[in-house]
């Protein structure tokens, strides 16, 4: 899976994207993987980001800056969402690799 992270205009009216957001069986999985219990890591999914989907791409530059990015074994995309937020707030585009057999 690839996901491209790009700076955007700000628009206080947008709507931005959960955290862990359509992934019901992370919290379970995170509990197995790290030791703890699920309800730990159930509240995440109540968790804004900075980020809005399908937002128009800033146009104030004709070209960016890519980074390729990924999260490495047993990582997600989601996991490391505030690194990605910092670099794209630095007017980086940013291409974030997800290996899906990774989190099966």
């Amino acid at each position: 899976m690839l996901q491209i992270w790009y700076p955007t205009s700000l628009n206080v009216n947008q709507n931005f994207t959960l955290y862990l957001e359509n992934t019901p069986e992370l919290p379970n999985k995170l509990s197995k993987l790290f030791g703890y219990p699920g309800f730990i890591f159930s509240h995440f999914k109540y968790v804004e980001t900075n980020a809005v989907k399908e937002a128009k791409i800033n146009s104030t530059r004709n070209n960016y800056p890519v980074l390729i990015y990924h999260s490495g074994l047993f990582g997600s995309r989601k996991f490391n969402t505030f690194q990605i937020e910092q670099l794209v707030s630095k007017d980086i585009l940013l291409q974030e690799l997800t290996i899906l057999e990774q989190l099966q």
